[in-house]
């Protein structure tokens, strides 16, 4: 037997156990409610085998009495042990095991911190379910030890492989995703701190295929020694941005020779990779990565001539990578391809101009990056998010097995496309609980582009009929939702790249009607259910009278956490008509138990989804599921589709193969951005329920208490009657707090901004404002340097009675941060976690006191 087999982990009966010291109650209590929330056991108690004195964990010890528990995992040692070593933590005094034992019998206990057990071995830690510590029928058995806990990257790799598998996609480049840690990948402290700095190469080192060291002056800007080794040159220590283009630079020549040579088309993708991530950096990092090479070399990568690169170009690019000259012909057929781009232009790609990052800032018009933003602080999951380093991680890796795929598996861009369309739906599908005979569906570059496609599936059920479409508040859903429900283009730009005028008519000269319900009165207020679905009823019926073919919608989720109508108001009007009504369920925020949306799709409805929200994937990704019923309108949908709509690969294979093939190649960005909302719905269940309902009362009442002790604020009240089943993730409201800013102007007076002023401070909110306060105190200073992105305002009634809020909101991400922050860790993750929802309201508020200082300026 190994001393490691020796030190094994049981469960023992918690009365058999013998306390020797004293205890702090508040102390346990706090040990009580983590182990409670997160539902695992995971620090054995040290037990003597001989007379059960408990050597180590007296507070988990009466946790265990406090949760009711009759068994705990024990670590039983022995004092005969040398690596058991009794000492004391308080000096002069000195106990032995005779002494230890003599305590356990006479009940008198010592002083808490008395005795210390000092073990000269690594002790093994477990993960038991409290449930199973309360069944006796597992006393006595042997305990498999838990790993060390695993980063979000190794929970999440058996997910990506399966992912993978849904289109026979070899996941190669995620091989090493469990195994390396950035100090194996990059021994040398001071290279790896340099491209630590650079937050996107901090989240792509754990995918790094070969191993990265620091090199010689001549080895620029990389140099590949075999498949398995990368050298920077030190000269780039200067600049982390230009040693992080280099290393990820290299690393793609790596990964391009482990996955299957260097043949020409891909050593011309290469260097168009490089080319691109030379062209992200400002202009003294630029000019530092070029400056060493032939003039020739750093003029053809600076000047966008890469198509197809030189065959001086080819063979500079293959002596970096230890290839010989004659390696390096050039291609028959060089036609770049998407997934030749960084990661970054990837995920921008497919998006209209919401999604064009502004050079300065390098955020979009909604305030994200599309690469991890790790300096800022979000709490903004009701309108969008910057990517996650976990999920950036997995994009790329996609990103470089699909490129794969194509280049050495001989798929084309289409197939390829469409393949990852259809596994996205796969996901979809198994989310709300359907199986594949049971729902169809598409992608879309955002959630309103799935109304434009709600509209288009109810026309082709009767493509000369009039339409009118039954919205509820667009104005708590999406800015283009009136447009793209009317039948019109919302956005300048295409997300297929289309030509297009926002505004004009997707389908000119067709009647589309647009009866748009409130979910609020005038003031703001949440309209009774029973208002709101006879107005939505008087809607449905005027427009049936009157001939026409009737979308109706139903909102599960607005901005402010508000659903309707109710179930009985929608069956009620398809029963008036069950040939001319379709149903569209606007689940875009997704803060909603899946199986119900899955038993929508059941009744026949179409349940429009998004990634972006609640989900807290990248902006923008959406989607739509619905029933296979609807395939006798797919010859329909083939004559109605038109520029800018999307592409024939977006949709589920059985609708895909009659839809028409646009002569230019679809672009990925829109499936992509899916992955990392994927990926969070996947963490999130490695986090107990119980847990979660922990988390969002903490958020729920430190933002309540926050908002309430400030004059600034004025909170939007809960409604009388409102629901209040639980702090569930379940249920929209408790996610989203909402609240009025109260400005103060020079006399001294408070008013409520309106929408264009509440947006003004939510962009100052999510930038640098020291400028505006160059006076202020360091204290003042420092708040107002921190950024924070929170959920944009939101206009609350109509007309005069109008009011605008902004918002306080979690998604996925905040679950995930929290519950997998491991053994001991969840505490603290979740008490910084409520430091930045503090810090942001204090933000808030100075700004708000100040408003009359600076207002004028902005």
């Amino acid at each position: 037997m190994t001393k490691t087999d020796f030190y094994r982990i049981e469960i023992f009966p918690l009365e058999k156990i013998r306390p020797t010291e004293e205890y702090s109650r508040s102390h346990t209590e706090n040990l009580r409610g983590e182990i409670e929330i997160t539902g695992v056991w995971t620090h054995p108690l040290l037990i003597d085998r001989d007379r059960y004195a408990l050597m180590d964990g007296h507070h988990r010890y009466h946790a265990a009495r406090a949760l009711g528990l009759t068994t705990v995992p024990v670590i039983l040692l022995s004092y005969d042990d040398p690596a058991v070593e009794l000492k004391s933590w308080r000096p002069g005094q000195t106990y032995t095991p005779d002494m230890i034992w003599e305590i356990c019998n006479s009940g008198k206990l010592l002083p808490m911190k008395s005795t210390r057990h000092i073990i000269h071995a690594q002790l093994p830690f477990s993960r038991v379910p409290l449930a199973q510590l309360r069944d006796e029928s597992h006393l006595g058995q042997t305990v498999t030890p838990a790993a060390p806990h695993p980063s979000r990257p190794q929970i999440l790799s058996d997910d990506y492989h399966a992912f993978g598998a849904r289109m026979a996609l070899r996941t190669v480049s995620a091989a090493k995703l469990d195994l390396e840690t950035s100090s194996t990948i990059v021994p040398h402290s001071h290279l790896r701190h340099t491209l630590e700095t650079d937050p996107a190469m901090a989240a792509l080192l754990p995918g790094a295929p070969c191993r990265i060291a620091l090199g010689q002056q001549e080895d620029f800007p990389f140099r590949l020694k075999g498949a398995d080794l990368l050298l920077l040159p030190p000269s780039l220590l200067a600049s982390a941005s230009a040693m992080s283009a280099a290393a990820r630079w290299g690393m793609e020549a790596a990964f391009a020779i482990q996955a299957g040579g260097a043949g020409p088309r891909r050593l011309a993708a290469l260097v168009r990779h490089g080319a691109a991530l030379i062209a992200q950096l400002e202009q003294a990092d630029r000019s530092l990565l070029l400056s060493t090479q032939p003039g020739g070399i750093s003029a053809e990568l600076s000047g966008g001539s890469l198509q197809p690169p030189s065959q001086t170009m080819l063979e500079w690019m293959a002596g970096l990578m230890g290839l010989t000259a004659e390696q390096a012909t050039q291609a028959d057929d060089d036609k770049p391809l998407p997934l030749e781009a960084p990661i970054e232009r990837v995920l921008v790609s497919n998006g209209d101009s919401r999604l064009k990052v502004d050079r300065r800032s390098g955020k979009n018009k909604y305030g994200t990056t599309p690469r991890p933003r790790p300096e800022a602080v979000h709490f903004s999951s009701s309108t969008a998010s910057s990517i996650s380093d976990y999920g950036f991680l997995f994009c790329d890796v996609l990103r470089r097995d699909l490129l794969n795929h194509m280049l050495d598996g001989g798929h084309e861009v289409h197939e390829t496309r469409a393949a990852l369309s259809d596994a996205i739906v796969g996901e979809l599908r198994d989310m709300c609980g359907l199986d594949v005979s049971e729902a169809d569906g598409v992608i879309a570059p955002s959630g309103t582009d799935t109304e434009v496609l709600a509209v288009l599936l109810s026309r082709a059920a009767d493509p000369q009929a009039k339409l009118v479409n039954i919205l509820i508040s667009p104005e708590e859903t999406g800015r283009g939702v009136k447009l793209a429900g009317a039948g019109r283009y919302f956005d300048p730009e295409s997300a297929t790249g289309a030509e297009i005028s926002k505004g004009a008519e997707i389908w000119p000269g067709v009647e589309i009607g647009l009866v748009d319900i409130g979910i609020r009165d005038d003031k703001g207020d949440r309209l009774p259910m029973e208002t709101l679905d006879r107005e939505f009823l008087d809607a449905g019926r005027a427009a049936l009278d009157s001939g026409a073919r009737v979308l109706a919608h139903v909102l599960i989720g607005s901005k402010t956490g508000l659903s309707g109508p109710s179930d009985a108001a929608i069956e009620e009007l398809v029963s008036l008509a069950p040939d001319r009504v379709d149903v569209v369920v606007d689940a875009c925020q997704m803060r909603v138990d899946y199986a119900r949306l899955g038993e929508c799709v059941r009744r026949g409805w179409m349940v429009q989804v998004s990634g972006s929200k609640s989900l807290t994937g990248p902006p923008f990704s959406g989607g739509m599921l619905f029933p296979p019923a609807l395939r006798d309108r797919v010859g329909a949908t083939a004559e109605l589709m038109r520029p800018g709509i999307g592409y024939a690969e977006d949709w589920s294979e059985a609708w895909a193969q009659h839809l028409p093939e646009k002569e230019s190649e679809p672009a990925f960005g829109a499936a992509f951005r899916w992955l990392p909302a994927l990926l969070e719905a996947k963490l999130l269940r490695h986090v107990p329920e119980a847990l979660r309902i922990h988390v969002l009362g903490r958020f729920r009442d430190e933002v309540s208490e926050r908002l309430t002790r400030s004059e600034s604020f004025l909170t939007l009240q809960r409604d009388a009657g409102e629901d209040d089943r639980s702090h569930s993730l379940q249920f929209a409201r408790h996610s989203i707090i909402s609240f009025q800013i109260l400005a103060r102007h020079w006399d001294g007076s408070q008013q409520p901004l309106d929408e264009a002023d509440c947006r003004k401070i939510f962009e100052l909110l999510n930038e640098d404002a020291r400028r505006l306060m160059p006076e202020a105190s360091q204290a003042v200073r420092s708040v107002l340097s921190q950024e924070f992105h929170i959920g944009q305002p939101v206009a609350l009634g109509r007309g005069e009675n109008q009011r605008a809020v902004l918002r306080l909101v979690i998604g996925m991400r905040f679950f995930n941060i929290v519950g997998h922050a491991g053994p001991g860790g969840v505490a603290a993750a979740l008490e910084s976690e409520i430091s930045d929802l503090v810090r942001a309201i204090d933000k808030l508020e100075i700004l708000a006191e100040n408003w009359w200082r600076y207002s004028h300026d902005i």
